[in-house]
């Protein structure tokens, strides 16, 4: 029952998130930006492990721009196995590292990536389909970031979103992992 109703609310929000106006998509992810860099979380990291957004999520494409302005380190998830959900942290150097794989992310190329211990992460930033009051974040339903976070302690996970993929109630399981704040526009 619960992935039926995962999925119900995957498909509501994909189709907004499809019909949502360019221009706007691009000033809301400004305003999502700005309101991270000003946080305390983010003005400390020295090493922040983002996703690389695609074409319907929150942009991070800025914001990893601006903490390598910022002398930040920046790392990303990259795919290992993608039949046992399996992802890693990859420091990049800059934006040109990344390059679109087969299932259209955005990750360094196999040369390229640089492995990190994830416990060396101060910030992590993820996508979500939807996010709920409560922090629980409902993905795209692989499970790759849920088993990437299972073992994480004490490092802020913030989660970006626009308002409409914010929703009273997600159903969850006990894989599921919250974030500890939602930034959306």
């Amino acid at each position: 029952m619960v992935n039926v109703e995962k999925q119900k609310i995957r498909e509501d929000i994909l189709d907004k998130l499809k019909n949502q106006d360019v221009d706007e998509k691009s000033r809301k992810s400004e305003l999502i930006k700005e309101q991270i860099v000003f946080t305390k979380e983010y003005q400390k990291a020295k090493l922040i492990f983002t996703y690389v957004s695609t074409e319907l999520e929150v942009d991070t494409w800025s914001l990893i721009r601006d903490s390598f302005a910022k002398h930040k380190r920046v790392s990303v998830p990259v795919i290992t196995s993608y039949k046992s959900r399996e992802m890693i942290a990859s420091e990049i150097k800059d934006v040109s590292f990344l390059k679109k794989n087969k299932w259209g992310i955005y990750q360094p190329k196999k040369g390229d990536i640089s492995v990190l211990d994830k416990k060396s992460i101060d910030l992590i930033l993820v996508p979500g389909i939807a996010f709920d009051s409560n922090g629980n974040r409902l993905g795209k339903g692989k499970g790759f970031f849920d088993k990437f976070l299972s073992d994480i302690k004490n490092i802020p996970i913030f989660g970006l979103a626009f308002s409409f993929q914010i929703i009273n109630s997600l159903p969850i399981n006990k894989f599921d992992i919250p974030v500890s704040k939602i930034f959306s526009s």
